[in-house]
């Protein structure tokens, strides 16, 4: 089964209201092979987003003039996507027919990413269903779980802090979202002990 690891950069920190910057994803074979890369810069309005959150996520002015593409757009590009890689089987509990979606992935993934993107979908209102399973893989609880089976206390479990505890590096800044998908990739890797 492949695996769209994802992350998103936003301009705050309510899906019900703030905008998706930046949305970037990794596909990848089960032993982590690279299948497809994505990456948009969304269009937003800066005065609606906090400028903290800006700051963070490396918002540039000039860069997303040139090269952000609008909401609906990025929408189709994200359906496109996970559309093309629906390799998990599901089962409906209402109707007990079968039907396949995405299985997505990343870091803090269930508890901000996967809700954030369901609301901003919902925002742009609701011609195409989000072809991606709500249940993302995670490997915020996955470093929980081998943190506590091997005995390790790192800092605490943001991406950043693990890939410094694991000897992990990726080129670029954190807080761009395909960096941020890289590291995830890795750190997923660290902690399964595939892809090398």
């Amino acid at each position: 089964m492949r695996i769209i690891f994802f992350d998103l950069e936003t301009g705050g920190m309510d899906g019900k209201k703030h905008a998706i910057t930046q949305f970037a994803s990794i596909v990848v074979n089960p032993d982590f092979s690279v299948v497809e890369e994505l990456e948009i810069k969304i269009k937003f309005r800066p005065e609606n987003a906090d400028p903290e959150a800006l700051a963070v996520n490396h918002y540039d002015q000039e860069l997303w003039a040139a090269e952000a593409i609008s909401p609906l757009e990025a929408r189709r590009k994200i359906y496109a996507q996970f559309n093309r890689y629906k390799d998990r089987r599901n089962v409906s509990a209402r109707t007990g027919k079968a039907y396949n979606v995405a299985q997505l992935a990343g870091h803090n993934a269930h508890k901000f990413d996967r809700p954030f993107l369901g609301d901003w979908w919902e925002r742009l209102g609701k011609p195409d269903w989000c072809p991606a399973d709500w249940r993302v893989l995670d490997t915020q609880m996955l470093a929980h779980w081998y943190c506590h089976v091997h005995g390790t206390e790192p800092e605490n479990m943001k991406l950043e802090t693990l890939c410094e505890f694991f000897d992990i590096t990726v080129d670029g800044p954190a807080h761009d979202a395909l960096v941020d998908v890289r590291m995830t990739i890795e750190l997923a890797k660290h902690l399964t002990k595939k892809g090398g």
